[in-house]
């Protein structure tokens, strides 16, 4: 049983009046509850008194904090789990550049087994990464990747990028790598399928 409920033994005029004294919030006082229940004040100070009034409203204070940071906590907690870190588009950047073009193709067949549909899906996941890097602020320069020069360029500020993120050297390093000896291997694809 908890502080501010029904105590054993405590009489259903003295919980209502310990409620009125709980719900008057700061300014509670045993007049303001006595005057509210046209009950003498005597006989709000001896119920205060017998029934610990003052140690049951910090208890209940006590639990509405508790209550409420754990519903702050379970917020931040789900607010978390949305955000997906600037770290984590690049890694998952990384991710779709090594994978094969083939996983990202949608084939739809017939009875026969002949191929009716084919759809490259790719699109949709680079358009939500795409956003979600723009929000991070990964990617405010406009780069050309019609020369060789440029190619060098946006890996040299994909770089950059990483280490802003407060990446080690080495892992900015091999993120740039691995994701730029994909892209130099499949752009001639990409620009084929387009």
């Amino acid at each position: 049983m908890q502080l501010w409920e029904q105590q054993q033994d405590e009489s259903h005029q003295a919980f209502e009046a310990f409620r009125k004294y709980l719900d008057l919030g700061v300014d509670r006082s045993t007049a303001k509850v006595a005057q509210a229940l046209s009950k003498s004040k005597t006989l709000m100070d001896r119920w205060s008194s017998n029934w610990n009034w003052s140690e049951r409203v910090s208890a209940y204070s006590a639990h509405l904090n508790s209550v409420a940071d754990k519903a702050r906590e379970k917020e931040t907690a789900k607010q978390a789990r949305k955000i997906i870190s600037p770290n984590e588009v690049l890694e998952e950047l990384t991710e779709i550049a090594e994978c094969d073009w083939h996983d990202f193709v949608e084939v739809k067949y017939g009875r026969e087994g002949e191929v009716i549909n084919a759809n490259l899906r790719l699109s949709d996941k680079l358009k939500a990464l795409e956003l979600a890097g723009k929000h991070h602020k990964l990617f405010t320069e406009k780069v050309e990747t019609t020369t060789p020069e440029s190619t060098s360029d946006m890996r040299s500020n994909y770089l950059q990028k990483c280490l802003e993120l407060d990446m080690t050297p080495d892992h900015a390093k091999e993120l740039a790598d691995r994701a730029f000896a994909v892209f130099e291997e499949v752009q001639p694809e990409s620009d084929a399928i387009s």
